[in-house]
């Protein structure tokens, strides 16, 4: 069997921190052997971008990080498969050349390709796009007893348990995905200031059917009649037809450097200074301007260590989405609101808006989401857990895959309506219990049914 070292891990965030048995299989053929002969349980393991609990286990833990060979690049069609240890970036470096780019593009580039589909992430386009795993066209899932080819339309019950699914349905192998064909790796923006947070959803609204993407921030440090004051940014690719015509990159974006400045930077005096200068750059009227891609979508990734700026105890990041409605705006001012009311703050808040719910256990619906980001303290413990009620209470969820810290209970009224079903086919795919995980056994995936309490 692959022999293992006990490493201490954790995800993006810094917390939790967990001793684990880490397997790093060099050949993919290794996987089957770890699962099977390894006395214990596993997980999957890819960057370690996600945030919590999802890809620790201190059973035993499989890192991706030498399965990352890209197998098959059809540059006619844009369809791209490879290993699950690929990351984003280096999908991005091959396709971005031949005029392809990723149908779907979280926050950060780095995230692997087996995260991505476990995660089942989404992007500023996700009112449009859907979710990552709407583009994929096969995964090769190894469970316990064998390696399952599953698609929309071969197994899908558990190709869609798996899209979300967190890595419980298996260890994710390969991924074929169908990207999207570009004439240029820039964007043309429109940028503007909202004075309400029920201005930004509507501008969210009106732009649905004409915009690529959309997203919109809200300084978390304004109070009073300013309260709830934004800025909103829609997006489209630059055609063909575009009279500038520039070029589609071909140089790689520079290596990642160390967060200027260090930890200190990071508190209320210098981010209300901060999201201030941000902020006044723009009015209510529209400003029009061009982006590259990396600018766009990844403004964070050009620093290696970001997430370190919250010192050693790490921080939180509280994503939720509830539906679109009437009561949208206010739901969402309620939840700010009492992150004031509680003495915290957040340092930007980032909305998006989101298609329709798709995979089992996947975070979207049609609705907004929310990220905020939030120091480790035992008091944003207490104060996320009035958010959760207040989440619940306005039929929404939180995003697992940001998730470090939500109770069993509230995680099943989130997903109540697909949870037992996703837990069955747990314990169909795998009686055994070879596969798991430190969320896992936080939210009770492969516990008793919560619907009694």
């Amino acid at each position: 069997m692959v022999p293992y070292k006990n490493i201490k891990l954790s995800g993006w965030n810094n917390f939790p921190k967990q001793l684990c048995a880490v397997f790093r299989p060099e050949k993919q053929r290794e996987i089957s052997s770890i699962v099977s002969e390894h006395p214990s349980s596993v997980i999957a393991r890819g960057a370690g971008r996600s945030y919590g609990d999802a890809a620790l286990n201190w059973e035993g833990v499989v890192s991706f990080e030498r399965l990352n060979r890209i197998i098959n690049f059809d540059k006619d069609n844009g369809i791209i498969t490879a290993q699950a240890g690929v990351t984003l970036k280096e999908i991005l470096d091959i396709a971005v050349p031949a005029g392809w780019f990723l149908p779907v593009i979280p926050g950060t580039k780095y995230v692997t390709l087996g995260g991505a589909v476990a995660s089942n992430v989404h992007g500023k386009n996700a009112f449009r796009a859907g979710e990552f795993a709407k583009h994929v066209y096969e995964i090769k899932l190894r469970t316990p007893h064998q390696l399952v080819t599953c698609s929309p339309t071969q197994e899908p019950r558990v190709f869609w348990a798996t899209a979300g699914g967190m890595g419980m349905t298996g260890i994710i192998e390969e991924v074929t995905v169908q990207l999207k064909q570009i004439a240029s790796t820039n964007l043309t923006k429109e940028t503007f200031r909202t004075r309400k947070i029920a201005d930004m959803l509507e501008a969210f609204r009106q732009r649905e059917k004409t915009a690529e993407y959309m997203v919109g921030w809200i300084d978390n440090f304004i109070t009073g009649s300013k309260f709830g004051q934004g800025i909103f940014e829609s997006a489209m690719h630059v055609t063909s037809d575009d009279p500038k015509k520039p070029l589609a990159q071909t140089k790689p974006a520079p290596a990642p450097k160390p967060f200027p400045g260090g930890s200190f930077m990071l508190n209320s005096i210098t981010m209300r200074f901060y999201n201030k200068r941000l902020f006044g750059k723009y009015t209510e009227q529209p400003k029009q301007e061009i982006a590259s891609f990396e600018e766009f979508f990844h403004p964070l990734d050009k620093y290696s260590d970001w997430n370190k700026l919250y010192g050693p105890k790490g921080f939180l990041q509280y994503q939720f989405i509830i539906p679109d409605s009437d009561q949208s705006a206010q739901q969402i001012q309620t939840i700010l609101q009492m992150i004031q009311n509680a003495g915290q703050f957040s340092y930007l808040v980032v909305v998006k808006y989101h298609g329709a719910h798709e995979g089992t256990m996947s975070f979207s619906m049609k609705g907004f989401s929310v990220a905020i980001d939030l120091h480790n303290t035992p008091k944003v413990h207490k104060m996320l857990e009035q958010l959760d009620a207040e989440v619940i209470k306005f039929g929404g969820r939180v995003y697992l895959a940001k998730d470090a810290r939500l109770s069993p209970t509230n995680f099943y009224r989130m997903y109540a309506a697909h949870v037992d079903e996703w837990k069955q086919l747990l314990n169909d795919l795998d009686p055994e219990r070879k596969i798991n995980s430190a969320m896992s056994r936080r939210l009770q995936f492969r516990g008793e049914s919560l619907h009694e309490q």
